[in-house]
């Protein structure tokens, strides 16, 4: 039975007077410089980690780009998109739920809403813009048809408040009409 740490094959004694040949030099030499003080797999990772921070950087960027794109169709369309945005604004740094004390889940810079803020973050805004530029270019094809969708089109609240027809309560609602009636 062989040992632990013996070499699998024997060695065999030098025929040469103690001089090693460049073949063994070149093997000692590229041995060498391949080893990295680096653990395997720490350069792979680092790189999957970069490439992974640059895409999502990248698709914010994106992202961003196409909210102002549709913000801009819903300018052209005259659409209204207040609603969207804060109308009020907050004096100072004040906290919603009064004192600041035990609001540690509260990250430190945080401020609160400001007049013109966003309501929403990029995603839902793009949807909520997106939505209302479809049910836009819908509604104008149903016009040109010659296609009545008032009925579809009814404001959300009366003036009263109140909630109007629940089975057109949304833009997605309205639009999936639109469609079904223009038999698309």
């Amino acid at each position: 039975m062989r040992a632990i740490n013996a070499p699998l094959v024997g060695s065999k004694p030098s025929t040469s007077s103690g001089k090693t040949s460049s073949v063994e030099k070149h093997a000692r030499r590229t041995s060498r410089t391949t080893t990295s003080a680096l653990p395997p797999g720490f350069v792979a990772f680092s790189g999957l980690s970069i490439f992974l921070v640059g895409a999502t950087k990248a698709s914010q960027l994106r992202l961003e780009q196409r909210v102002s794109e549709e913000l801009e169709k819903c300018k052209k369309n005259g659409i209204d998109t207040s609603d969207l945005y804060y109308d009020f604004d907050l004096p100072g740094d004040a906290y919603p739920f009064g004192d600041a004390e035990g609001m540690d889940w509260v990250p430190d810079d945080w401020k609160p809403p400001k007049k013109g803020d966003p309501k929403f973050l990029n995603t839902r805004m793009l949807g909520q813009l997106t939505m209302r530029n479809k049910l836009y270019d819908v509604t104008m094809k149903a016009q040109d048809q010659g296609l009545d969708v008032s009925d579809v089109l009814v404001p959300f609240v009366d003036e009263d408040g109140n909630a109007c027809d629940p089975k057109y309560d949304s833009n997605q609602k309205r639009y999936v009409e639109i469609k079904k009636r223009l038999g698309m």
